[in-house]
């Protein structure tokens, strides 16, 4: 009898065990914090569609490269985006997702667009998103460096809530919806949902910040929970709805006559893909630009940011100039 005890206790034990094991998990991957009161987000992605539909229409066989740059200062540096590339990587997995974040902590408008040429050019993303504080005249300084420079769709986000402040009401009601307006950009709405979730959690705004502007884990969760709407694709939006990107191939009538290829373009950048098993030392390839070299034109090319191998943060640990040009 005792030892039929035995057994009994044992088995027990063993089964508390594994309900233990079973459950761990589900603990592990709760939610850490209240999920938000998304507002109104029909109209997102309208000026986006491009990179959202790169993403959407990619598949095993013909995986799309699509390139996203994170732009703007301290903000827009903090882990947030982090979380945000995660989602985009499992909502779009057939997708080459090439994510990167070229943010300078502590460089408002009044810098930034100095940077913007040399930091947008070498990147070539297909979407921006963007945040920066400072004046409106810069700030447009920048988005028409993007527009102009390159094809990147941009989402610009709003400010986070961290207490009453005039200019940056002024900014996300007014200023910033004007130029996005101006030059189709998406707006992500950061300030109202922030505000609101403050509110239905019972929450100070210094509950999400760690030195009462930069965000805590908590700041960077929300930041991550209001950004990751744009990333859905809503057929209702068209491929290309300013035709930023044209492909011509040879049966839409890319033509050589004799050895020569004349594509007549508008536009900032041409990539000429060729399907050839013959190496290009053997092939070979002059290139004319309105008939000259293009060396003969300043604007075909771009500086990259000054750069060293020590790992020292540019700009502050570097003596470098924050503008190059040629």
């Amino acid at each position: 009898m005792r030892k039929s005890l035995y057994h009994i206790k044992k088995s027990l034990r063993y089964c508390f065990l594994s309900l233990q094991l079973l459950f761990m998990p589900v603990i592990v991957s709760a939610q850490q914090y209240p999920l938000p009161s998304l507002p109104d987000t029909s109209k997102l992605g309208q000026y986006t569609s491009r990179t959202i539909n790169l993403l959407h229409r990619s598949t095993p066989e013909k995986r799309n490269d699509v390139r996203i740059l994170v732009y703007g200062q301290s903000i827009s540096e903090q882990e947030w985006w982090l979380e945000v590339k995660k989602t985009i990587e499992a909502r779009f997995p057939s997708a080459n997702l090439i994510m990167g974040n070229k943010a300078i902590g502590g460089f408002s408008t009044q810098y930034l667009f100095k940077t913007v040429e040399m930091d947008i050019s070498s990147f070539y993303p297909d979407l921006v998103l963007l945040h920066i504080y400072g004046n409106i005249k810069d700030y447009e300084t920048v988005l028409r460096t993007i527009r102009s420079r390159t094809v990147a769709e941009v989402a610009i986000m709003t400010d986070h809530y961290i207490g009453p402040n005039s200019w940056s009401d002024t900014m996300s009601y007014f200023l910033l919806p004007s130029l996005a307006d101006k030059y189709k950009c998406d707006m992500i709405n950061i300030r109202d949902p922030w505000k609101t979730y403050l509110k239905d959690n019972n929450l100070e705004p210094a509950a999400l910040l760690r030195d009462g502007i930069h965000l805590n884990d908590y700041g960077n969760f929300l930041m991550a929970e209001l950004v990751k709407p744009l990333f859905y694709y809503k057929s209702s939006y068209p491929d290309d709805p300013f035709d930023l990107l044209t492909t011509l191939t040879s049966s839409s009538g890319l033509k050589f006559r004799s050895d020569t290829l004349t594509v007549p373009f508008k536009g900032n950048r041409v990539d000429l893909v060729c399907n050839t098993k013959k190496s290009m030392q053997e092939t070979g390839f002059r290139i004319l630009l309105d008939g000259r070299n293009p060396s003969a034109f300043p604007g075909t090319y771009y500086m990259t940011r000054p750069f060293n191998s020590s790992g020292k943060t540019w700009p502050w640990d570097l003596p470098a100039m924050i503008r190059g040009g040629s």
